[in-house]
Formats: C-alpha cells, sequence, structure tokens
C-alpha cells in the first residue's frame, strides 16, 4: 500500500470514527429525551388515575348515603302503617 493509501486509509477510519460517535451521542440524547417523556406521561397517568379514583368513591359514598338514607325512610313508613 502506498503512502497516500495509507493516509487516504487512516483519514477514512477517523471519519468513520467520528460519525459512529455521533450516531452514538444522538442515540443516547434520543434515549435520555424518551426516557423523560415516558416519565412524565406515567406521572399525568398516576395523577388521573389517583383523581378518578377519589371521584369513584366520592360517588360511591354519595350513592351508599342515599340507599342508607332512602331504607330509612321507607323503614320509618312502614312503621307509620
Amino acid at each position: 500500500m502506498s503512502h497516500t493509501e495509507t493516509q487516504l486509509q487512516g483519514s477514512a477510519n477517523r471519519t468513520l470514527g467520528a460519525v459512529e460517535a455521533q450516531v452514538r451521542e444522538a442515540t443516547d440524547r434520543a434515549n435520555a429525551s424518551l426516557h423523560a417523556q415516558l416519565g412524565a406521561m406515567d406521572k399525568a397517568i398516576e395523577r388521573e388515575l389517583e383523581k378518578v379514583f377519589r371521584e369513584m368513591g366520592s360517588a360511591l359514598a354519595t350513592i351508599s348515603r342515599r340507599i342508607a338514607d332512602d331504607h330509612a325512610e321507607l323503614t320509618q313508613r312502614m312503621r307509620v302503617q
């Protein structure tokens, strides 16, 4: 291999190494960004689920209270008759 060919080969290897490093760095940044976005989505879903469960609990308590009130009223009417 001639001196010029050796220089070209070295230059090509350095360029390829630089491109590989840039691709690796871009991949790492994309991975970190995706990880952060998934974390934010997970927290948002968690907050929504907590809100829904609180609302369902409140609705269930309201329904239970209404059933108890209706039962008490019905029981009272049956005693009067």
